[in-house]
C-alpha cells in the first residue's frame, strides 16, 4: 500500500487529555488521514478529509510563518437566553469577566477586530460602554448574537450609536421547525419572526451584517439555497454568509453525520448549482489566511430588482489581483493598515457587488491541526489567547 506524506510533522490534540502533541498528515487509501501519539494515552489515527486534493489546496503544507490573529473573540457573558444544542461555551455557571479586566484585553490586543460573544453578549447591561470602549481604542466591534435583542430597533440604535461595527448573526434558516429541532428549550416558538424581524431593524439602521448558518446534515442543509438567496438579495447590508458545521464539542452530543470542508463545499455546490468545490481555485480568497478548516471564497454578482446575475469570471481575476496587491503591501511592511482601512470601507457597491462566502468544517480533537490555525481568530480561553476552534474544544472542560 502506498502511502504519501503530505506533513512530515504538524501539531495536534490528544484525543483524551487535549494536550499538545506531534502528528503527521499522509495520503491513504485515498483519504487525508492525521496520526499522532501520546506519551500518556498512546497512538491515534482519524481521518482529516476525504479529498485529498481539496486538502492539498488549503493546507499549509508548505509554512506561510504567519501568526497575525485580527481578530479576538472572547465571552462576555456565560450566560443566554437560548439552550441550543450546538454551543460550545457549555458552562453557564462560570462567573462573567470584570468590564475593567476585558477592557485591559483590547488595549493591548494588536489585531484590528474585537469579537464580543458568549453565552449571549446582549444580556450584558455594560456592551454599550464596551463598544464604546473598543472605538475609542481605534479598534472595530463585532457582535456574536443570537438577535432577538436587536428585535427592539431603539436597542440597535443605542449599540450603533455606542459605535458598533458588525453583528454576527446567527440564522439557521426559513423553516421554523428547524428552530424546535435544534433548541432544546421550547419556549422560543416565534424564533425566526423574530429573527428577521431583528434583521430588518439592521438594515434599517444599516449595522453591516455576517450572516451565520449552522448546518446540521439531513435537517437544516437543504435551506442553504433560501439562505444564500436573502443573503445577496440584501447585500446593502449583509456582506458575508457563514456556513459552518456542527461539531462534537461544548453540549453537542448528537451522533450527526460529519461534514469535512471538501463535503461542506459539494453540498453547497448541489444546493445553490455554484461551483465552488469543482472549481474552488477559481473563488479562492488568495491574499485570506485559509485552512482545511475554513476557507473564504468571493462571489461577484449584478443584481437586477430580484434577480442575481453571477459574474464568475470576475472571482478568479480579483482574487489574483488583490493577492499580488496584498503581496505588496506585504512587502512594504503595510498590509496590516491596508487591511485596517480596507475593512472599513465595507459597503454597499453601486453596480458591481459581491458577497464573501465563509466556509467552516468545525475540527473536533480527533482531526484538529493546530500547525494550520496560526491567524484569523483567536478566543481567549481561561486568560489564555488560542486560536478559536482550539478554545472551542478546551471549552468542553470548563
Amino acid at each position: 500500500m502506498s502511502v504519501e506524506v503530505l506533513k512530515k510533522e504538524t501539531i495536534s490534540l490528544c484525543d483524551v487529555c487535549f494536550r499538545e502533541i506531534s502528528a503527521s498528515v499522509y495520503i491513504e487509501d485515498g483519504k487525508a488521514i492525521m496520526k499522532k501519539r501520546c506519551p500518556q494515552h498512546g497512538e491515534f489515527k482519524s481521518l482529516v478529509e476525504n479529498s485529498p486534493d481539496c486538502y492539498k489546496k488549503l493546507a499549509h503544507i508548505t509554512d506561510r510563518k504567519h501568526d497575525y490573529f485580527h481578530t479576538l473573540t472572547f465571552p462576555f457573558t456565560y450566560r443566554c437566553n437560548f439552550s441550543c444544542e450546538f454551543c460550545y461555551l457549555p458552562n453557564r455557571k462560570k462567573k462573567d469577566f470584570e468590564l475593567e479586566k476585558i477592557k485591559d484585553m483590547v488595549r493591548n490586543f494588536q489585531g484590528s477586530f474585537i469579537g464580543i460573544s458568549g453565552g449571549e453578549p446582549t444580556l450584558r447591561p455594560e456592551l454599550p460602554e464596551l463598544i464604546r470602549f473598543i472605538k475609542e481604542n481605534n479598534k472595530m466591534s463585532v457582535l456574536y448574537t443570537n438577535g432577538l435583542a436587536l428585535e427592539d430597533i431603539n436597542y440597535a440604535r443605542k449599540l450603533k450609536k455606542a459605535g458598533l461595527n458588525r453583528v454576527l448573526f446567527s440564522f439557521d434558516g426559513f423553516d421554523s421547525k428547524v428552530y424546535k429541532l435544534i433548541k432544546i428549550s421550547d419556549e422560543h416558538d416565534d424564533i425566526l419572526d423574530r429573527k428577521l424581524r431583528a434583521l430588518e431593524n439592521l438594515k434599517k439602521e444599516k449595522i453591516p451584517v455576517i450572516l451565520s448558518m449552522t448546518i446540521y446534515k439531513g435537517i437544516n442543509d437543504s435551506g442553504i439555497q433560501n439562505v444564500l438567496n436573502f443573503a445577496l438579495r440584501n447585500n446593502s447590508f449583509i456582506y458575508e454568509l457563514r456556513i459552518r458545521t456542527c461539531a462534537q464539542i461544548g453540549r453537542f452530543k448528537n451522533n450527526l453525520s460529519k461534514y469535512f470542508m471538501s463535503g461542506l463545499l459539494k453540498t453547497f455546490e448541489k444546493q445553490t448549482g455554484i461551483k465552488t468545490f469543482t472549481f474552488l481555485g477559481r473563488f479562492l480568497c488568495r491574499y485570506a489566511y485559509y485552512t482545511p478548516h475554513s476557507v473564504d471564497l468571493k462571489l461577484y454578482f449584478l443584481r437586477i430588482g430580484d434577480k442575481v446575475i453571477f459574474l464568475h469570471f470576475l472571482s478568479n481575476l480579483a482574487n489574483i489581483t488583490f493577492f499580488f496587491i496584498f503581496k505588496l503591501c506585504s512587502f512594504l511592511r503595510i498590509e496590516k493598515l491596508v487591511k485596517k482601512v480596507a475593512y472599513r470601507l465595507i459597503g454597499e457597491r453601486p453596480f458591481v457587488k459581491h458577497m464573501i462566502l465563509h466556509f467552516a468544517a468545525w475540527p473536533e480533537v480527533e482531526e484538529i491541526d493546530l500547525g494550520e490555525l496560526k491567524a484569523g481568530v483567536a478566543h481567549l480561553y481561561d486568560d489564555e489567547i488560542l486560536d478559536f476552534c482550539h478554545a472551542v474544544i478546551l471549552n468542553s472542560k470548563l
